[in-house]
């Protein structure tokens, strides 16, 4: 059996088997993929993209963990700002969108769990795909969810200036995406649009996501290609030990 030698020194690895030798970069574990999803509170594609992508994918804990997720209830609505500051908005689904749109926006910057926010808009979200003319169900899904004890700072919010004020924030990081927002629900990852990436993920969000996880867990083993022999066995072995087998 031929002796293979893995060295491991600082921006490189080689990997010698018999008499080929083998240049391989050293992978370095990247920081947390950015993840930043563009969508509405009562948008069917929005809805089915969420509890059929989005959230069984964040429920993953070794990739949830690896994810820094941006959500942003806004979509392609519009506001007005009058003269003495007050707010009007114009929703894609009319004003029922643009409660939910505020409940959203409450929701994520009152609730400080990520698996809670995650949740209840899951909940939301949920019972709107069933039947967008339902009684928004903010109270249902707050007991569902067991955030019971934050669900009246939720609703004070949204239907005071708070929400007003956090939806136009959603409006104004909308406005600066590039290229601007035409479809909803759009997926960003790291801070830069991709056409195939945004489209893929509408289908296959795991699978788009993997693509930019390294070193690659588990769970994202036969997504979009693998890690090779090599890449994993690098992955594993410390930037500075020495390894012979013979």
């Amino acid at each position: 059996m031929p002796s293979v030698l893995l060295v491991f020194g600082e921006g490189a690895a080689r990997a010698a088997l018999g008499n080929d030798l083998i240049q391989v970069r050293l992978f370095q574990p990247a920081g947390p993929v950015n993840v930043t999803v563009y969508y509405e509170s009562l948008c069917p594609d929005s809805i089915k993209f969420y509890i059929n992508q989005l959230y069984p994918t964040m429920e993953i804990t070794n990739l949830s963990t690896k994810v820094s997720l941006e959500l942003i209830p806004y979509g392609k609505s519009q506001y007005t700002r009058a003269d003495d500051g007050s707010l009007t908005f114009t929703c894609h689904h009319g004003e029922r969108e643009c409660y939910g749109n505020k409940v959203h926006a409450c929701a994520l910057n009152i609730l400080t769990s990520k698996r809670e926010r995650l949740s209840y808009l899951n909940c939301l979200l949920g019972s709107m795909l069933k039947d967008r003319q339902a009684v928004f169900p903010a109270d249902k899904c707050a007991e569902d969810v067991g955030i019971g004890a934050q669900l009246p700072q939720i609703i004070e919010c949204a239907n005071k200036t708070q929400g007003n004020e956090l939806l136009a924030e959603m409006g104004n990081k909308t406005q600066l995406l590039q290229p601007k927002l035409t479809s909803v629900p759009t997926v960003v990852f790291n801070n830069k649009y991709d056409q195939n990436d945004f489209k893929d993920s509408q289908t296959n969000f795991k699978g788009v996501l993997c693509k930019y996880i390294s070193p690659k867990p588990a769970e994202c083993a036969g997504l979009n290609g693998s890690t090779t022999l090599a890449a994993s066995v690098l992955l594993l072995l410390s930037s500075t030990a020495l390894f012979v087998f013979q």
